[in-house]
């Protein structure tokens, strides 16, 4: 009976070409059936390149699914409108900010070292992740939202970091974290700092208790198992629809193969 949103932390996609985008795109269509309203872009999704994430961010609706990435811009414009810095949403009487930041160590994997004129030509412009959170906090402030979540795609130590100079954020969720995750929040001073492992194998759960002064945001770590989560009809529709188009574009065969250095032409597991 819980009123529900989701948010990714991003790295949703792991590889490029027309197979990884068309998995993408299914995603996406899960995220909206399951009224997610934001996913931070990672250096996974930079890799699909920002025309494409400009075709499949769709910001209109009461509650659209945002692409996010607060110290990020495509094209030298954020006019664009993708990725935006923030979003704000509202549950039960309560306003909810999200927003999202890649550190210097990870963007390193998708945007290399330029100099000042390169970047200004350049498809992704990327800014200090302190100074973008300076302005999302203000915006929060503004919007009145007093849950505030941080997805950082950054370093343990970075993240700790942010929790440090931003402790106006009541959590700061981690990707590129490792293992199954954690039930137990890392504390840095009043900022919780989460893991939900890696692969999906674990949502999560962030409860809300407004009326505990005490005990106000209760966290849980939800193993997606076939025992509490029995297959939805609407996700299977989704992946069978996913599978028509992999065989009647002929995903497979237009991507093409990458031969074997060995000049081997199968190679086993």
């Amino acid at each position: 009976g819980w009123d529900v949103r989701g948010i990714d932390v991003g790295s949703v996609s792991r590889r490029t070409g027309a197979q990884a985008k068309l998995k993408f795109e299914t995603s996406l269509a899960a995220f909206r059936e399951l009224k997610y309203v934001g996913l931070a872009l990672g250096p996974e999704e930079l890799k699909l390149e920002p025309g494409y994430l400009l075709s499949q961010h769709l910001p209109d609706g009461e509650e659209p699914l945002r692409f996010l990435g607060a110290n990020l811009m495509f094209f030298g414009s954020k006019d664009l409108g993708t990725p935006v810095a923030s979003t704000v949403f509202e549950v039960n009487g309560v306003k909810v900010g999200v927003t999202s930041v890649m550190s210097d160590t990870i963007r390193k994997s998708v945007v290399p070292d330029m100099t000042p004129e390169q970047a200004a030509g350049a498809e992704i412009q990327w800014t200090d992740p302190a100074e973008a959170l300076t302005t999302v906090i203000k915006e929060f402030d503004e919007a009145g939202a007093t849950i505030r979540i941080l997805l950082a795609q950054s370093t343990l130590e970075e993240s700790r970091k942010l929790a440090e100079d931003f402790p106006d954020f009541t959590l700061i969720v981690r990707a590129n974290g490792f293992g199954e995750g954690t039930d137990k929040p890392e504390m840095v001073g009043n900022v919780q700092l989460l893991e939900v492992g890696k692969k999906g194998k674990a949502a999560g759960v962030v409860g809300l208790y407004p009326d505990d002064a005490e005990n106000p945001v209760r966290f849980e770590l939800v193993t997606l198992s076939g025992e509490l989560f029995p297959d939805s009809d609407r996700m299977t529709q989704l992946m069978q629809a996913y599978q028509d188009r992999l065989k009647s574009e002929e995903k497979a065969k237009n991507d093409g193969t990458e031969p074997h250095p060995s000049g081997a032409t199968f190679v086993g597991a």
